[in-house]
């Protein structure tokens, strides 16, 4: 009786849990739809000319507090045009610098861009945020592994600024080559930046780097590393191939050949207890017949250990010659020969390192 009252609490807390999850989410599109809605409602008054009706709309959505970051800019950003085109300047600026303090990089409709009136004071509120950048932008290097010969190599970076980070570049180039390649490191998280090199630019030869990131005012880059001083990734060989299929071979053959013998072991002990009850049994037919299964057992058995013992013995031979695959490749790149010798071009001249494995 107790276990069906437990279970009877159990079904309604979870029951009461999924309808108020249901209910809030409920609200919470609704809310949403609604914001939504004001949004269109005061465009449409702003296309009819009515700038004080979409004023108040406007001003009312964003009291509520229903309104996502998204349609927070934009109700501030068409509040600010609202207030300057009823004659009042000064809060067409404070909504305009609310909205691109939320967004920096939020723009007016090219309806409004292209008019003084209100592109002076959109640009007045955008220097106003930017005095307030005072520092440039700091870079973390996250620590590049090792490439690959042959694999694209990725690139990190923690880039912060004060106000706002702008563009991330990662510049490029496999060692001994005279030019950079430049890309935009992509932002995924947070303040992390990642750049990845193309596969065919890291070579053995290895990849020379260095990074700029920009911020919201017109002052040189942050960087770490330049084109005179380039950071340096190390790339080792390509990876032996075929390697992925090796290691499907090596570990399903072992996992199969441990199936086998944990199957002969449990026909075994199955071939095992039923000669007992055999000997235990008072009735012959009965015991005959338990005789016959000992010796089914026991013919199970054989095989399990068989075909399991044949592709143990199998997986060891894959993992032995796989393992010395592994050690004449590392021996190949233990005996290396480098050399070291000035380049000399029309812009200067410059030290390559060769290495031959």
């Amino acid at each position: 009786m107790g276990s069906k009252n437990y279970f009877a609490r159990l079904f309604l807390l979870v029951a009461t849990t999924a309808s108020i999850h249901i209910l809030t989410s409920c609200v919470v599109y609704a809310q949403s739809a609604d914001s939504a809605a004001r949004l269109s409602q005061a465009l449409r008054a702003i296309e009819d000319l009515e700038f004080e009706q979409a004023q108040g709309i406007l001003s009312s959505a964003v009291e509520s507090g229903s309104l996502s970051l998204i349609e927070q800019v934009e109700a501030y950003k068409y509040m600010g045009i609202c207030h300057i085109a009823l004659g009042n300047r000064d809060e067409g600026y404070r909504n305009f610098y609310r909205a691109l303090s939320l967004d920096r990089k939020t723009q007016l409709d090219p309806a409004y861009a292209s008019s003084p009136d209100y592109s002076r004071v959109f640009v007045q509120a955008q220097d106003a945020l930017r005095s307030l950048d005072l520092t440039p932008p700091k870079i973390d290097l996250v620590p590049v592994k090792q490439g690959v010969a042959g694999r694209s190599m990725q690139i990190e970076a923690k880039v912060t600024d004060d106000v706002e980070v702008g563009e991330v570049i990662l510049h490029y180039r496999t060692t001994g080559q005279k030019s950079f390649r430049s890309i935009k490191m992509m932002q995924f998280m947070n303040d992390r930046y990642v750049g990845r090199i193309p596969a065919t630019d890291v070579k053995r030869e290895g990849v020379q780097y260095y990074i700029e990131a920009y911020d919201s005012t017109e002052r040189p880059p942050a960087m770490v590393g330049s084109s005179g001083s380039p950071r340096i990734a190390l790339v080792s060989p390509p990876e032996i191939q075929g390697q992925t299929g090796m290691n499907i071979a090596k570990y399903s053959t072992l996992g199969l050949g441990a199936t086998g013998v944990g199957v002969g072991i449990y026909y075994t002990i199955s071939a095992y207890l039923t000669g007992i009850n055999a000997e235990d049994e008072d009735d012959p037919d009965t015991a005959d017949k338990l005789r016959d299964w000992e010796d089914r057992f026991y013919k199970n058995s054989y095989i399990g250990y068989g075909v399991g013992g044949a592709l143990l013995i199998a997986s060891g031979t894959l993992f032995y010659y796989d393992a010395k695959r592994k050690d004449a490749t590392a021996n190949a790149a233990e005996n290396f020969e480098w050399q070291i010798f000035p380049v000399f071009h029309a812009d200067g001249g410059s030290l390559v390192f060769h290495a031959r494995f």
